[in-house]
């Protein structure tokens, strides 16, 4: 079961009469209305509240359709908002199926836009605006946020895997615009269309006869890409937390995975299903030092209060292990954050300073980016180089 939205705005010209507007919108939405089952959609008054700023009136129809249509009278913005079980098509499949009625207001995808072009005219307005049609309580939601709190939409054609593992929920996505996407406890990990992400994570150095090691990365592709490059490293040890993920990768996206994830060993690799931290602790009691090692493990948190300190503490904590298990002169490569979140890349900034200090060494970072296809943003990343504290310059 789900729910439909609909949003418009008009700005009112300087002379506007509230109750004409009104008026005009009740008629019109009356209309629009009679097209359907007459009779039975009449708009009926609910409430009236005239603010001192705010005029305010919402009508209901016997279909569980409720209209509100607000004045600014100082800003000139005439608001409208309709919510109903089933108000449009939206021309997605995965959404409409949601819907079991016939649509009450609108038949056609297009019929919106067409309707805000005929309201702005009856108003005599040159400014207008409405969003495409919101559907809202489903399942598995197809709107999605950056890291700046911009709405955005995946274009969601199937959940082809669904299923709640010892650390998380696992999801799979056949979408129109990534392919198939893979999906953690409702953030977008990785898809089909994303070799951008995963190339300027390693950040086209040379890996020729390097010890490599990856902390997370269950999706594969990582792995399979250092593989694949050339001249090729000397061995890449991956540790990942949740065998769940790497089964459904391996499953569901083999084009990702590259098939590296159909064993836990090969002659240039092997994957260990355990901790990081326990991982890096081990190491450095063993003294094993690596030429790269790759953070692709949680996001960093987009917030730097104290709501997100358990992260930070583990990152924190990753950080330090790792950079006393790099030989000097490698390096840890890592992602962190959308470009948007400028706060966040300057307090990863500051952790991995801490996290040297701790470790006794000193470092050089730098930062680089790319847009992500299925993040639908731009995404930084970093490279961190590790010396020997106080080595000559």
């Amino acid at each position: 079961m789900s729910a439909q939205t609909v949003l418009m705005d008009f700005v009112l010209q300087e002379n506007f009469d509230p109750s004409s507007c009104e008026q005009i919108v009740k008629d019109m939405l009356e209309g629009q209305l009679a097209k359907g089952e007459k009779d039975s959609n009449i708009l009926k008054l609910e409430m009236r509240h005239s603010g001192h700023l705010v005029d305010t009136v919402m009508y209901s129809s016997q279909e569980d359709m409720m209209i509100m249509i607000r004045i600014d009278k100082m800003e000139k913005l005439l608001t409208i908002n309709i919510d109903g079980p089933h108000l449009a098509p939206t021309g997605s499949q995965f959404k409409d199926n949601n819907l079991k009625k016939k649509a009450q207001l609108f038949h056609h995808p297009n019929d919106l836009v067409k309707f805000e072009g005929l309201m702005s005219s009856q108003l005599g307005v040159d400014r207008s605006g409405v969003l495409p049609v919101l559907v809202r309580g489903m399942e598995l939601s197809p709107y999605w946020t950056t890291t700046d709190d911009r709405i955005v939409e995946c274009s969601i054609k199937s959940v082809l895997h669904q299923e709640i593992s010892e650390y998380q929920k696992i999801q799979i996505l056949d979408t129109i615009d990534f392919g198939r996407t893979l999906v953690l406890d409702g953030q977008v990990n990785l898809s089909e269309a994303d070799l951008i992400y995963t190339r300027t994570l390693m950040n086209y150095e040379e890996y020729g006869g390097a010890d490599i090691l990856i902390l997370g990365g269950g999706d594969g592709a990582l792995l399979s890409q250092l593989l694949a490059a050339e001249p090729s490293p000397g061995h890449v040890t991956m540790v990942e937390l949740d065998p769940a993920v790497m089964t459904a990768v391996a499953m569901h996206m083999p084009a990702v995975a590259g098939g590296v994830l159909d064993s836990l060993d090969g002659a240039r690799h092997d994957i260990i299903v355990g901790d990081a931290v326990k991982h890096l602790e081990r190491c450095r009691e063993e003294g094993k030092q690596f030429d790269f090692v790759f953070g692709d493990l949680t996001d960093i948190p987009i917030d730097t209060d104290k709501d997100g300190k358990d992260v930070w503490d583990f990152i924190s904590r990753i950080l330090e292990l790792s950079f006393l298990c790099i030989k000097p002169g490698g390096k840890y490569l890592t992602h962190v954050t959308g470009k948007a979140a400028s706060a966040s890349k300057q307090m990863f900034r500051e952790k991995v300073k801490e996290a040297a200090r701790k470790a006794e060494k000193d470092v050089e970072i730098s930062f680089t980016e790319a847009f992500v296809p299925s993040f639908m943003e731009v995404w930084i990343f970093a490279q961190i180089t590790i010396w020997p504290a106080q080595r000559p310059h």
